[in-house]
């Protein structure tokens, strides 16, 4: 990309350079924020708030030295992969240069290789060491804009069998409205709006390009249930509680900021896809509740209940929120300004890691996460300044320069 003029745009490409450099020296192998709660008695201590939040702050305020004392190794969460892969896949497409294409394959090629075996369709494990659907609903997205940019049969086949995933290894819950929400993993019921919305959104467009119309009907029943749970102020809570799900109602009744933005910005993609006043209601309504209330003077994404801590990986979602919603709401795209500058000017280092993990207000969490940061902050990069510079021009795809 060439160097831009406009602040904003500047900002962004000499981000996600640092990140890609970062990524390219490190790998994408590390810690993540849940590793040290899955720690024998640390796990013993989730059930007590008031002793679990000072616990996460002394751990947050010493990362390294938390996860040393307790000898918890390194790992590698698939989702980063995919994460990697559509920002490359985005920088492709912006750029033209097969390098960030072949890199982007070279990931999803990993990902065919390291799938969950004994399942009907593809997927992958995810932190607690079994299949979980918000993974593979993130390697479904790289599947499907590869296979937009390149219409290769491999990375439709590749959606297609992570659509089989959700139809056949999922559960799905009928409720008594005539609507249905798809489960977060193969054994759990939760009711999770996000990940059901993804799943919706991922059958949608499968269906789009296989024809599959059984795939387009069970797509309608998640949307509509999810649609109809707004609540009259536009939000959504992070899940429905019916009594029969592994957490508790407290949970549930949440309205948090990362999963509020992934249903914004999933809905947008769904609109686009099957355009209609209900979804436009929707957005509209939903959109001006995350803007009141989840977006701190505009820029610095907060919790409905708390400002601080702010996570990394909350940024990213407001950058990817604000910069798909954009093109409907013009206050969409100055927040998606002032969410870049604040992240760059308290979450990133020059000095270091390419960013950190997590801001308190009296203190930063000093630790560079893979998964859960660094390759969520360059697929959100890569999303704003395809949104940013698309608006000029895009470069053609493969099968285009190749007159396919």
């Amino acid at each position: 990309m060439k160097p831009s003029n406009s602040p904003e745009i500047g900002i962004a490409q000499e981000w996600i350079e640092e990140i890609a450099a970062w990524i390219d020296g490190h790998g994408l192998r590390g810690f993540e924020p849940g590793d040290v709660w899955r720690y024998p008695w640390m796990h013993t201590l989730q059930p007590y708030p008031a002793i679990q939040g000072p616990v996460e702050m002394l751990c947050d305020a010493f990362p390294q030295f938390a996860r040393h004392i307790l000898g918890i190794e390194a790992g590698e969460d698939p989702e980063s992969r995919a994460l990697v892969a559509l920002g490359d896949l985005r920088r492709f497409e912006l750029t033209g240069d097969a390098h960030f294409f072949e890199r982007a394959e070279e990931h999803l090629d990993w990902l065919q290789q390291h799938a969950a075996q004994g399942f009907h369709g593809l997927c992958w494990n995810g932190a607690q060491g079994s299949p979980a659907w918000p993974v593979a609903a993130m390697a479904g997205e790289a599947c499907l804009l590869a296979h937009a940019l390149a219409k290769k049969d491999t990375h439709l086949d590749g959606a297609r069998r992570i659509a089989e995933f959700v139809l056949r290894d999922l559960p799905r819950m009928e409720e008594s409205d005539g609507t249905a929400c798809f489960g977060i993993a193969p054994n759990d019921t939760s009711r999770v709006h996000h990940a059901n919305l993804r799943a919706a959104a991922h059958l949608l467009q499968v269906a789009q390009r296989t024809g599959e119309t059984a795939l387009s009907e069970a797509a309608e029943l998640a949307l509509q249930y999810s649609l109809k749970r707004q609540l009259p102020d536009g939000a959504w809570h992070y899940g429905e509680y019916t009594g029969d799900e592994p957490a508790g109602p407290e949970t549930p009744a949440r309205i948090a900021h990362h999963p509020t933005a992934s249903v914004l910005r999933t809905l947008r993609t769904i609109q686009i896809h099957r355009p209609g006043q209900d979804v436009e209601s929707a957005l509209r309504c939903g959109f001006s509740y995350y803007y009141q209330h989840l977006l701190e003077q505009r820029r610095m994404p907060i919790q409905a209940d708390a400002a601080y801590p702010v996570d990394i990986r909350d940024c990213a979602a407001a950058l990817l929120c604000c910069a798909a919603l954009a093109p409907l709401f013009p206050p969409a795209e100055r927040c998606a300004i002032g969410v870049l500058r604040w992240t760059w000017s308290h979450l990133r280092t020059p000095k270091g890691p390419a960013l950190h993990y997590r801001k308190y207000r009296w203190f930063t969490s000093r630790i560079a996460l893979p998964g859960w940061g660094v390759a969520w902050m360059y697929h959100a990069l890569a999303e704003y300044l395809h949104y940013f510079l698309g608006k000029t021009a895009r470069a053609p795809g493969p099968a285009e320069r190749e007159g396919a």
